[in-house]
């Protein structure tokens, strides 16, 4: 038979490239067995092109391999079908060689056990927000199939049912390890609504263990029915319903008292002060660059102006070609310009300090494109920004400071209060435009207005922390000194000071060291030189003396000094011989947070878990997910 009329099978898998019609194909004989059974032939195609084919040693079938990009699936499935006899010990032999190949050291041991294996895939999927239909994709179980043939990967049903055991497990773990802490646990709870309109509440715990390390973890995270607005709970927002939930608190738990126990939300006010001083402006942010871009603006208000500007760059990618071009050109390093948004915090800040970083790029593409120039900043414009960033700048600086998770936050309240309040009377007082000058003074009566409802004289839970404070604030480089001297030198008069104080005292001797726990001391009524009516009157003044409240009061204050760092809590794990009850009442105070930046975090994981196209999870299995990703860093240390 001539080779132009011999029947061929092209080869085109699927996946595989088309490299063009070259009539050579280099593959790698030693990757497969099939390779020995099939030889080189030379081949004229339809077309006339001569080429080598892989003609079978059993048959006269041919194949053309030049789209198969050294693929074998077609050659071995010949082989299977047409001459099964010959190559079933080829293939054997050639499985037994695979475990010494350079792959080996990649390869799982063959002893790993169903359920280990279940449970990092639980881990894997969790974490990394893995779709479960991804545990039936065929490529991911032939790579776990080449990894180790002995597993057996689950379906997406026993994968579900995995992550709801898992999550009953480590639940009741937690509550173990929460049943055995010595120390109080502080919550926030806040409310977050998902893309597709579920609302759902994230409860966070903040304390310390008994190793003294602050933990910062996920309760619970769970779907509610009904409306919402805010956050609740101990620390809350500033919303009529907390006030309704505080007094329901209080009828059901006895030792909850609202004028005490309640924190609002600080970082959430400095955002209703900056709401404010931005709508004395007439600058608010819009809720989106979309509503932005059809509004209609003042172009005699600056910020208008910039924000305008802003989207009419970012809308055009030709526009944006030319701002990067803008910005080699005057040796700045190009960075995209930034738009404020209603719902995030100091993002007015953000997008004013970025214009006025890239100012002369901004001039330059404004004044060059005609349908720019009526948004062009003036010299003016651009020194009542400045005045403007320089205002939000301090409460930039303040909610920065207080939205850690490392470190105790409570004790800067107070000091953070005062700090807003100092520099917005200067910023009132300096100011040279009597516009920025009455926006800053509605949000400094804004903050004014919540400083004074932290308690007459003050909140004892605030009271409590800066008391227990064994460093200074670095901020405030003027006060030289701690505990009830932080007070006086803020201007306090005496006898608030002195409410201050005995509120705190009063607080540790009802819970932490009672008159049942005090050291014991000889009875000196038994020595005759000892007046009895004396060592009656002054019995009390003993007792209070031996607590270790007043021991630590009497201590000699420290000066600031800016070269020390104190971890706050190390410094009372080292004084517990020293304190032992004072340490209790630390370890209880200390981790109450400030804000509710915890469950804002766990709201930010919940977006990239509920995404669009995984909008039709159950709302039970977003709770275990959301769980499970903060408990499994737990594992290993609280829930070993």
């Amino acid at each position: 038979m001539d080779v132009a009329e011999e029947e061929i099978e092209v080869v085109d898998n699927e996946g595989a490239c088309n490299q063009g019609n070259s009539s050579e194909v280099q593959v790698d004989l030693s990757k497969s067995w099939v390779w020995a059974h099939f030889e080189d032939k030379s081949t004229k195609d339809k077309n006339g092109e001569i080429f080598i084919a892989k003609k079978c040693r059993y048959c006269s079938a041919k194949y053309d391999l030049r789209k198969a990009m050294g693929s074998t699936k077609n050659l071995s499935g010949h082989l299977q079908n047409k001459h099964k006899e010959f190559c079933e010990t080829e293939k054997k032999s050639s499985q037994e060689l695979i475990p010494k190949c350079n792959l080996d050291r990649y390869l799982i041991s063959s002893q790993i056990s169903n359920e280990k294996f279940l449970d990092f895939l639980v881990k894997w999927i969790v974490s990394s927000d893995q779709p479960f239909l991804e545990v039936e994709s065929p490529e991911f179980r032939a790579m776990i199939s080449l990894i180790n043939p002995n597993v057996k990967v689950p379906g997406r049903t026993k994968l579900t049912e995995a992550i709801r055991t898992k999550f009953y497990d480590l639940q009741m773990r937690l509550r173990s390890a929460l049943e055995k802490l010595t120390s109080k646990i502080s919550v926030t709870v806040d409310v977050w609504t998902s893309s597709n309109m579920e609302a759902f509440v994230g409860i966070t715990g903040h304390f310390i263990d008994n190793s003294w390390n602050l933990r910062n973890i996920l309760l619970d995270f769970f779907k509610i029915e009904g409306p919402h607005t805010g956050i609740l709970n101990i620390v809350t927002d500033n919303a009529t319903n907390n006030d309704t939930m505080c007094q329901a608190f209080q009828s059901k738990l006895p030792n909850f008292t609202p004028e005490h126990t309640r924190i609002r939300y600080i970082a959430h006010i400095m955002h209703l002060a900056v709401t404010d001083f931005l709508a004395e402006l007439g600058t608010p942010p819009f809720d989106s660059e979309e509503e932005c871009e059809i509004s209609k603006i003042d172009l005699k208000n600056s910020v208008c102006k910039l924000r305008k500007l802003i989207v009419k760059i970012r809308a055009s990618p030709q526009r944006r070609e030319k701002f990067i071009k803008a910005c080699d050109a005057a040796n700045i390093k190009p960075v995209q310009l930034i738009l404020d948004v209603k719902t995030r915090w100091n993002s007015t800040y953000e997008m004013i300090k970025r214009a006025i970083g890239l100012k002369e790029t901004i001039n330059m593409i404004s004044f060059a494109e005609r349908d720019l120039r009526e948004f062009s900043t003036s010299d003016r414009d651009w020194n009542t920004l400045q005045s403007i960033c320089e205002f939000l700048q301090i409460y930039d600086h303040a909610t920065s400071f207080l939205c850690q998770e490392k470190y105790p936050t409570i004790q800067h309240s107070i000091p953070i209060y005062n700090y807003l309040i100092d520099k917005g009377r200067n910023f009132v007082k300096n100011s040279q435009d009597d516009d920025l000058k009455r926006a800053a003074q509605v949000a400094l009566e804004k903050i004014t207005k919540y400083y004074d409802l932290t308690g007459s004289p003050l909140n004892r839970t605030y009271a409590t922390a800066i008391l227990l404070v064994a460093i200074l604030l670095p901020q405030y480089r003027n006060i030289p000194t701690l505990k009830m001297a932080f007070f006086k030198d803020l201007g306090w008069t005496s006898g608030s000071c002195n409410k201050v104080k005995n509120c705190v005292k009063d607080l540790y001797t009802d819970i932490y060291q009672t008159s049942e726990n005090l050291p014991e001391e000889n009875d000196d009524a038994d020595d005759g030189n000892i007046n009895p009516l004396l060592s009656h009157l002054y019995k009390k003044r003993k007792i209070e003396d031996r607590t270790d409240i007043n021991k630590y009061l009497a201590e000699k204050v420290l000066p600031y000094d800016p070269k020390i760092v104190c971890d706050r809590i190390q410094f009372w794990k080292t004084r517990q011989s020293d304190y032992p009850f004072l340490c209790k009442m630390a370890r209880d105070y200390l981790p109450v947070p400030a804000t509710s930046s915890p469950a804002e975090r766990a709201f930010s994981k919940a977006k990239n878990l509920t995404t669009p196209c995984r909008n039709r999870l159950m709302a039970d299995t977003i709770q275990f997910c959301m769980c499970l990703k903060d408990w499994f860093k737990l594992e290993d240390s609280l829930l070993a």
